[in-house]
């Protein structure tokens, strides 16, 4: 299989990033177009086709989107949003992402790493544990639709 992650542009590929959070997340959690345009985006293709994308927020230090659960200190990168469509599941394609991520802030020079998850979303979270992504909170009732706990963990850099 032939796997590429490139950097979206913006706003060019905000509609590629719409239909794959939708397809990725089925409607709920979808990230709006003002995210796409202070993350920095990048798109997963799979033989050629969209099959996963993921956001990263560089420098993080605007908690309004989670929730205070964040300190506002730069340096921190915040992995705002990682799917891979259902039919590409299974494929290694998480461990792939992760891999990227901790690359990518490892390369940005970045001292700490958050990620967030549902609290039901095991694989995830055994896979950051992995990265030595470690709890530090939940969020209650955070996601919607169904309605459930967030997860946030967090790498830091020795």
């Amino acid at each position: 299989m032939g796997l590429e992650i490139v950097r979206a542009a913006i706003p060019r590929d905000i509609e590629i990033l719409k239909e794959l959070d939708i397809c990725i997340f089925k409607g709920a959690d979808v990230c709006d177009e003002d995210t796409w345009f202070l993350c920095d985006n990048y798109i997963l293709y799979a033989n050629g086709l969209p099959s996963g994308s993921t956001s990263l927020l560089p420098d993080h230090c605007d908690d309004s989107g989670v929730r205070g659960v964040f300190p506002k200190e730069p340096g921190t990168l915040y992995i705002v949003s990682t799917g891979v469509l259902s039919r590409c599941q299974g494929m290694g394609l998480g461990l792939l992402f992760k891999t990227f991520h901790m690359s990518y802030a490892k390369m940005g020079g970045f001292r700490k790493v958050l990620t967030c998850a549902r609290v039901s979303n095991v694989p995830i979270i055994n896979l950051n544990k992995k990265f030595g992504f470690l709890p530090i909170g939940v969020v209650p009732a955070y996601y919607k639709d169904p309605e459930e706990d967030r997860i946030v963990l967090q790498y830091t850099a020795h």
